[in-house]
């Protein structure tokens, strides 16, 4: 039974959610996302996230996948933070005031996960169709997209370090900060991260007291390690495994419990990561909520 589109949107509280997609299979020797349509695709998240008042935590683009993490806030736009955000979007064309019907539907759908998903997808199926050799029509989507709700206060650094590792697991990567098309990637490419405004403003939400290169390093130390616990997974050699115990002596039984977890949910259909409770009291809050709706 697939999931009430409303069961992942802010009902008085901020939701944070992991997102992702696959393509549809390509030509022979094609991929969805080369290196043009990678910087095409991070550029339309920074743009229509901006517009919908969604913060952009993490992305990591592969070749015929993404991955996100979205923070949707509780609050919505009011019509006339709906009507400069819409003016600044559309800034080719003449200004609108907070009451014309495109600020007022713009301030209703501000933290709507849905309808960012659904602009991003087909903004960028528009402008890969147009830019092809052939005549090329349609999605490019295997379906609707994925989420998967998060327990903030327990496991979204793991989700971090899952989503940003990707290129790593993958064997694309020999460290997550040699891709070019994740946000740690590009931060560590650049010295600044993609999103770092909202980034800091973030980091004050989930009460984290690092600042922002502070938790930068936190972040390299703990992939590092969790990088080495992916490795000995697989690993046949004795004095290689030894090196990678000796990565691991700073990673707790808590850690490796929260990793693993993560990692089963975010390949699995589950829609929530997190423990048991946290789940419960999510479903129980939700269909409360939805009782009280009229």
């Amino acid at each position: 039974m697939r999931t009430p589109r409303d069961y992942y949107k802010p009902k008085g509280k901020a939701t944070l959610l992991h997102i992702y997609n696959h393509c549809v299979d390509m030509p022979p020797g094609m991929k969805l996302f080369e290196e043009p349509e990678k910087y095409l695709f991070i550029k339309i998240l920074k743009k229509y996230s901006k517009k919908y008042n969604l913060g952009l935590v993490s992305y990591h683009i592969m070749n015929n996948h993404f991955h996100l993490l979205m923070y949707c806030p509780k609050e919505k736009l009011t019509p006339e933070e709906a009507a400069v955000g819409y003016n600044d979007f559309h800034s080719d064309k003449p200004p609108i005031s907070a009451d014309d019907p495109r600020a007022i539907n713009l301030a209703r759908n501000s933290n709507n996960i849905s309808e960012f998903m659904r602009e991003i997808q087909c903004a960028f199926s528009k402008e890969f169709n147009k830019t092809r050799p052939y005549l090329r029509r349609g999605t490019l989507w295997l379906g609707r997209y994925k989420s998967q709700l998060i327990d903030t206060d327990q496991y979204f650094l793991t989700c971090l370090y899952y989503v940003e590792l990707n290129g790593v697991r993958s064997g694309f990567d020999k460290n997550p900060e040699d891709s070019l098309f994740s946000s740690y990637g590009h931060w560590c490419s650049t010295g600044e991260h993609p999103n770092e405004a909202f980034m800091i403003k973030f980091l004050e939400i989930i009460n984290s007291k690092l600042s922002l290169e502070e938790f930068k390093k936190k972040m390299q130390l703990n992939m590092q390690r969790l990088k080495a616990l992916d490795e000995l997974k697989f690993c046949q050699d004795p004095a290689r495994r030894d090196i990678l115990k000796s990565k691991l002596s700073g990673v707790s039984d808590e850690i490796r419990k929260q990793y693993e977890l993560v990692q089963n949910n975010m390949t699995s259909s589950s829609k929530i990561i997190g423990d048991t409770n946290f789940a419960k009291r999510y479903n129980s809050d939700w269909q409360a909520s939805n009782k009280a709706s009229p």
